[in-house]
């Protein structure tokens, strides 16, 4: 396959094709993907490219809880869909446990964590409060927190009920392109779907949103293959093997071929290259690189 038809295919899935004029926000991220979102303007980009939403358009949506910014795949923050908020959250459930893991060689403990969340609940029934409010909650975790990025305790409770969809953080003046941020309760039903599931829709929305892509791109997005003793029911005995190559990657453990059993049925050509006009061998590196990448500019639009 040629890469002119290689980027025609990429801009129709993304949506850049002009299909997607005057639709809501909601259903453009549903259909192009997730925003990443990091204080920065890709997601007004990202709605703007697409549908042409303006900024007030997009604001709307998130005051009225269409799109949220959640912390999801690989731990990092994206805009979705009101449809994917269980999904993005369960996505990004693991990660937030790392830090607590990390805590632990402080000396803080799992029931100082849910003592902890336990005040920050309480502390929330009385209104949104931004983390200056909830600090008297948490304890200092001196110099040695300091050395490892941690500073205070609040932000492992913070992440625990966010992950859990107990709590929400929502921007204090509407805007997605700053970091200054209140809390709120929630009360997601968080999704109960085992890790092998989770794997397979995160597999079908990305090669939906994406078309043609390699397995890298998509353990690259999803990172569901850097920890598998941590998202798999029954680890393997040995870490998996890196991928030889972009398009023959190590199938080791139960979730990854669960993920990828499924893309012959979303994308038929990306399992069968033989099957395209002009085929390109499958260990031959894409000759204009990956198809996904977030923006990452962080300029404000006034």
């Amino acid at each position: 396959m040629d890469a002119n038809t290689l980027r025609a295919w990429w801009a129709h899935k993304q949506g850049l094709d002009g299909s997607l004029p005057g639709q809501s926000p909601s259903a453009v991220l549903e259909r192009s993907g997730w925003a990443r979102s990091v204080a920065g303007v890709n997601p007004y980009l990202t709605l703007f490219a697409r549908a042409g939403t303006s900024r007030e358009e997009a604001d709307r949506a998130v005051a009225q809880t269409e799109i949220h910014e959640l912390p999801a795949a690989r731990g990092g923050t994206f805009v979705v869909p009101q449809s994917d908020f269980a999904l993005a959250l369960r996505c990004g459930r693991d990660a937030a446990k790392i830090p607590i893991k990390a805590a632990a060689k402080l000396g803080v403990t799992e029931k100082e964590i849910d003592t902890l969340c336990a005040a920050i609940l309480s502390a929330l029934r009385n209104g949104p409060q931004d983390p200056d409010g909830l600090r008297e909650a948490s304890r200092s975790l001196g110099p040695e927190g300091v050395k490892k990025g941690m500073t205070t305790t609040l932000p492992l409770g913070l992440g625990k009920l966010q992950s859990m969809g107990q709590i929400r953080r929502v921007p204090v003046n509407g805007r997605l392109d700053q970091q200054r941020y209140k809390y709120i309760l929630w009360n997601l039903n968080s999704t109960k779907m085992e890790n092998d599931e989770v794997f397979t829709e995160i597999a079908r929305r990305f090669y939906s949103w994406i078309g043609p892509a390699t397995i890298s791109e998509f353990q690259w997005f999803s990172a569901l293959f850097n920890s598998p003793r941590t998202w798999t029911r029954s680890a393997p005995s040995k870490p998996p093997r890196k991928p030889k190559s972009a398009s023959s990657p190590a199938l080791t453990d139960s979730s990854t071929i669960a993920a990828t059993t499924h893309l012959s049925s979303i994308i038929p050509t990306i399992s069968t290259p033989t099957s395209a006009t002009s085929p390109t061998s499958p260990a031959t590196p894409s000759p204009i690189g990956p198809p996904y990448r977030p923006l990452g500019i962080r300029f404000r639009i006034r």
